[in-house]
């Protein structure tokens, strides 16, 4: 996979984008998939991971000049740990410790990819919308949907993916990770063009 994506970063580097990937999760448990990682990446891209609390991390810690922000099974988390009455301040703290320190005059991407329910995650992507919009940033946004296993109509969240495959083969060693064949989330993809 890593070869695939070296003319990419080569790409970057010559645009002067020294590209770095910090991973941050509260579960150790995930220590083997990210060793995996590790061992994917090449040289051209630095990566680390940080065990812990992401609320707690960003009331201490700040990240600058980043350009993308995913957040993977972020807001589901909050629901499944009985925290979400803190997903505000999350966001909150997104907005104050990441975002606001983005490069002046370069676009900002965050990409949300969370369960496709209007009860357990995607119910909050678009409160992070106005979070941003009361901090003076405006942009645009898109909604998208895998077509899997659709249970109502809600779950038709803005436009649908072609594909719900994965992209890559997993290499055989995942497989005791019993990863999923096929994707079934939900995802907002949030680009902040400027500031007030």
């Amino acid at each position: 996979m890593a070869v695939n994506r070296v003319p990419v970063l080569k790409r970057y580097r010559s645009l002067g984008m020294d590209p770095v990937y910090l991973g941050i999760d509260k579960n150790e448990l995930w220590s083997p998939i990210h060793n995996e990682i590790k061992n994917y990446r090449s040289n051209l891209i630095r990566t680390s991971f940080c065990y812990d609390d992401a609320l707690e991390l960003l009331s201490r810690k700040r990240v600058n000049s980043a350009n993308v922000l995913v957040l993977q099974y972020v807001i589901s988390h909050f629901y499944n740990t009985g925290q979400i009455c803190k997903i505000e301040l999350f966001y909150e703290r997104l907005i104050e410790n990441i975002i606001l320190r983005k490069e002046k005059g370069k676009p900002f991407v965050i990409l949300i990819n969370d369960v496709n329910s209007n009860n357990r995650g995607r119910d909050l992507f678009e409160s992070l919308c106005k979070k941003l919009a009361d901090a003076g940033m405006h942009g645009s946004y898109a909604k998208y949907y895998f077509n899997y296993r659709i249970q109502n109509d809600y779950q038709r969240y803005g436009e649908e993916h072609t594909s719900n495959s994965l992209l890559y083969d997993m290499p055989s060693n995942l497989s005791k990770y019993e990863p999923w064949k096929y994707c079934s989330s939900a995802q907002m993809i949030i680009e902040i063009s400027g500031v007030d």
